[in-house]
This record gives structure tokens, sequence and C-alpha cells, in this order.
């Protein structure tokens, strides 16, 4: 290797090396919803009640994957799973939702602190608001549904790091052990 040759790998290793992880994530078009990342924990009302639930949120290539068990207050017993995935399409931010009622498909925008989505139909709405304050998140979720409830209802729950303390397994450590399944999030 020539004296040129090698400068001119060591410059570009350099310039490289001294990229700080910020200015490496700025065309990240997910960083807005960066914050969602990690293992959460927290508490809600609803219009069934109080409610529990312990939510992962993990990158998977451009997108993010949310799994969240939810569970009557202080109980073990599983009422249901919700799993989202966020990310971007030709369209910019997009929610596919997947609970008991189907699979939707929101569209959003992002904010400093927090997120917005909302999907609708011609008599269905449904919205999602998620920020960042304190260290904690602040959700708030709107449906109106008119075959099953006359008015809007909603669900507010606060988020904090770290897990529940009294799950023994949940649907993402499921997730995890299935062998042979693959995610098809890294598409793009």
């Amino acid at each position: 290797m020539s004296g040129v040759h090698l400068a001119l790998v060591i410059l570009m290793a350099l310039g490289w090396a001294s990229l700080s992880p910020s200015q490496t994530r700025e065309n990240d078009r997910l960083q807005p919803l960066l914050f969602l990342e990690g293992t959460w924990h927290g508490e809600g009302k609803g219009p069934y009640g109080p409610y529990e639930f312990e939510t992962r949120v993990e990158r998977r290539g451009c997108w993010l994957l949310l799994v969240s068990d939810v569970f009557p207050p202080k109980s073990d017993k599983l009422l249901f799973v919700s799993t989202q995935v966020y990310g971007y399409d030709d369209k910019g931010l997009v929610l596919q939702l997947f609970d008991t009622a189907g699979s939707f498909e929101f569209r959003g925008a992002a904010r400093e602190g927090g997120a917005s989505f909302e999907w609708k139909d011609a008599e269905r709405y449904k919205r999602i608001d998620l920020r960042l304050q304190d260290g904690k998140i602040h959700s708030r979720y709107e449906a109106l549904e008119p075959a099953l409830f006359k008015d809007p209802v909603s669900f507010e729950g606060v988020w904090l790091p770290g897990k529940r303390r009294r799950a023994k397994t949940n649907s993402w450590s499921a997730l995890s052990r299935t062998k042979g399944t693959t995610l098809p999030l890294d598409h793009r």
C-alpha cells in the first residue's frame, strides 16, 4: 500500500471515529421515537377500571416493536396483549397496532418529547398520544366505537422504567423463546 493510500485510510478512519453518536443518528428517522425504547411498567385507568402493565420496546432494524402485557391490579393473570410496530413508510410516520379488536394502521406526527397517532374510518376513530416527562411516559388512548360504546372511551397510564415486580412470565419472553420465528421487520 502506498503512503497516499495509507494516509487516505487513516483520514477516513479518523473521520468516522470522530462522529459522535448524536451525529450518526441525525439521519435516523426513528430518532423522535427512541424515547420509547426499553422495558417499562406502570398503572393505568380505563373504562373497565384500573389496570397494570409491563411493556417492552425494542428496535428491530428500521422499526420499533412494542409488546405490552396488561393485568388486573395486583394480579399475574394476563388480560390481554397489545402489539405495536412503529416506523416510517412512504407516507410518513406509521403505527401498526394489533390488539383484541383487530389490526389498525395509524398515521402519526412526532414532536419534541412525544408523538401522537390517529386511525379513523367513517364512524370510528382511535387516537394515541405519548409524551416523555421527567423520565416517565404518559400515554392516552382514546377510541370511538359506536357499536360498543355510545361515547368515546379512554385509557390513560404512566410508564415507569423497569420491569413489573410481580410478573413471572410475559408474552415477550414467550415470543423470544419461539424457535424458527422470523419477524419481517427489517425489510427496508
